[in-house]
């Protein structure tokens, strides 16, 4: 991103833009050389990146950084636990119709499927208990960030 200083506006490449002086720029400006770029007033701003949206509120700022505020811990917990309810349910529900077959023509379902869908319902339960376990912000993040949150789910293969 760049910044137009003298009109303190925000600048794409890509994107025509209109000075001070009301002259309007073509798209293709980031084509420029360094010194034309600095002698029309623009300067290049290296934005922040986001943070994780499920931990904080945030919006970015004109400069390019980025303001951000916790969300409340037990939102957060509610917010994840939920998720990993729902990843369950669409993990289990790929095999769902091997039980039904089951019911309902008594063909039995493989051991592995059964093994497989145990397992998931583990790493589920033991996810949500790690979140549960967490008693301030910070210990929440660490797990969203390098705990078994961040392999959550495994994907189904």
């Amino acid at each position: 991103m760049w910044k137009h200083t003298p009109t303190n506006t925000s600048v794409r490449p890509g994107k025509g833009w209109t000075d001070e002086d009301g002259i309007q720029h073509p798209g293709n400006w980031h084509v420029w050389s360094a010194e034309e770029k600095s002698s029309r007033g623009l300067i290049e701003i290296t934005e922040e990146t986001p943070p994780d949206s499920r931990l904080y509120h945030w919006g970015q700022n004109p400069d390019g950084s980025i303001a951000k505020t916790p969300k409340p811990l037990e939102d957060i917990k509610e917010y994840l636990k939920a998720d990993i309810t729902d990843q369950l349910s669409v993990r289990l529900s790929k095999s769902d119709w091997m039980f039904i077959r089951q019911m309902d023509t008594g063909k039995p379902t493989a051991l592995e499927v059964k093994a497989e869908r145990d397992a998931d319902r583990d790493l589920a339960a033991a996810a949500e208990l790690a979140i549960d376990a967490t008693a301030t912000f910070e210990e929440l993040e660490a797990l969203v960030s390098q705990g078994p949150l961040v392999s959550w789910p495994v994907e189904v293969q």
